[in-house]
């Protein structure tokens, strides 16, 4: 492949007298060496042209291929974050909810088992004298 880069960078021979500003022998000299087969090697022959043009769409292809993965592993995240949320059921606003009356309840409980308890006290202190 380098000694085809470097053929097509050599050219041909161009030393001859030049035309002038219309002697477009060099660019037309340019175009049929893109043009011209090269050994890519592996027993592949083909213009650097159409070489180019492979690997320019191979890499859009691969490029489409990959957004279109990347679309579906999120499609499936998203569904298996919907599935875990469903099985699991929990609601951390109700949760908290919940979790605020309850403590209320307890404190409540323990503030009428600390009256309850000062009541027998009271009651105790009475009988003794």
């Amino acid at each position: 492949m380098l000694v085809a880069f470097l053929a097509l960078v050599a050219g041909p021979d161009l030393s001859g007298a030049a035309s002038g500003a219309g002697d477009n022998r060099g660019a037309n000299a340019f175009v049929d060496q893109l043009r011209a087969a090269v050994d890519l090697g592996r027993g592949r022959v083909s213009g650097i042209e159409n070489f180019a043009s492979y690997v320019l769409g191979q890499a859009g292809l691969d490029s489409a291929g990959a957004k279109d993965r990347l679309n579906d592993m999120a499609a499936r995240k998203a569904d298996a974050v919907n599935r875990r949320d469903s099985y699991s059921g929990v609601n951390i606003d109700e949760e908290l909810a919940s979790l605020v009356t309850l403590q209320n309840s307890y404190s409540a409980a323990a503030r009428v088992m600390t009256t309850a308890t000062e009541m027998y006290d009271t009651l105790i202190g009475m009988m003794r004298r």
